[in-house]
């Protein structure tokens, strides 16, 4: 392999890395264009990132013929406590969830491991950050943390509500929900937002695949992964600005993430302005599938949503699917 497209893969692993694992596949395509081999090159990167020792302790040459030669290897164990491994649900730039099972009561749960927590010591905090912020909410659209410890090498992980379901604007199009129907479950996730928000915690990377709808038709918010505390922002807004900006997802987050800025309740309620665009449009505010991640924030910043989006949307709600689903 030369060193040019050695150095490709490389940029285009970490700017995957810091995606959703949902969202990684999309970019790489539009990314390598027709370039196959090298989506494939970097899914493998990604893989072994998630499940084998830190890229970071292996020498280059080691990692290009180790990684890009041979499949990635999972899981390193099969059971955890009482827990027993079913498989790999997602994986993303903090951690890897697990769907398990508890032998002695027969349930199906979710368990999440931070990968290489002895690497980054500020991984280790924002895990453990999570745990806090999960374990004091207690409402009915937010998935429920069950337990939270640390493997004996210091790794922490927490277990937690194990949620069936479709991601919100999914199961509203294969449904072909009625626009008052989709207004319902917006108010399920805006009751819950606030909820949080009473409880001093803030989301920071709310969209569709954080919010999935179960067969019942009851909503469930994931991945408390970036909240924060609201109090102790000041605290810890300069040391963690850059970490959260590549952490959200740009196509949902607000001006002052994207800046770089400090964040609130109102960034948020942003969020849910653009999740509430699309459940009634069946589109994003801005067309971002085919740009890089620094493309996209251009994007955001610096243009405004066109007449033609906003006409539009008074025909779309009157023209809304007619179904109860």
């Amino acid at each position: 392999m030369d060193r040019s497209r050695w150095g490709r893969i490389q940029n285009l692993f970490h700017e995957a890395a810091s995606l959703p694992p949902a969202e990684q596949q999309a970019f790489l395509e539009s990314a390598c264009g027709e370039d196959q081999s090298l989506v494939a090159d970097v899914i493998a990167l990604l893989h072994e990132d998630a499940c084998a020792a830190s890229l970071l302790d292996q020498p280059l040459a080691e990692v290009a013929h180790k990684v890009l030669a041979q499949d990635s290897h999972w899981p390193p164990f099969h059971e955890l406590g009482p827990y027993q491994i079913r498989k790999v649900l997602g994986e993303g730039g903090m951690g890897v969830v697990y769907l398990a099972e508890r032998k002695d009561l027969g349930s199906l749960v979710a368990l999440k491991l931070l990968r290489d927590a002895w690497l980054s010591p500020a991984r280790r905090e924002r895990f453990s950050a999570e745990q806090r912020t999960l374990a004091q909410l207690n409402h009915r659209s937010i998935a429920r943390l069950y337990d939270a410890d640390i493997l004996s090498d210091g790794t922490p992980f927490f277990v937690m509500e194990y949620v069936e379901g479709l991601p919100l604007t999914d199961y509203c199009t294969q449904n072909k929900c009625s626009v008052e129907r989709r207004l319902q479950f917006f108010r399920q996730v805006c009751e819950a937002v606030q909820y949080a928000h009473s409880n001093a915690v803030i989301h920071r990377d709310l969209k569709p695949s954080n919010i999935l709808v179960r067969s019942d038709g009851t909503v469930r918010l994931l991945d408390f992964g970036i909240a924060k505390q609201i109090e102790s922002l000041d605290v810890s807004t300069q040391q963690t600005t850059m970490t959260g900006l590549r952490l959200m997802t740009p196509a949902y987050a607000a001006p002052e993430q994207i800046r770089g800025q400090r964040v609130g309740v109102q960034s948020d309620v942003y969020s849910l302005g653009v999740i509430l665009y699309e459940l009634l449009c069946d589109r994003l505010p801005f067309d971002l599938s085919n740009l890089a991640p620094t493309e996209a924030e251009t994007v955001l910043l610096e243009h405004e949503l066109p007449d033609s989006h906003a006409q539009g949307l008074g025909a779309q709600i009157s023209l809304g699917g007619s179904a109860d689903a």
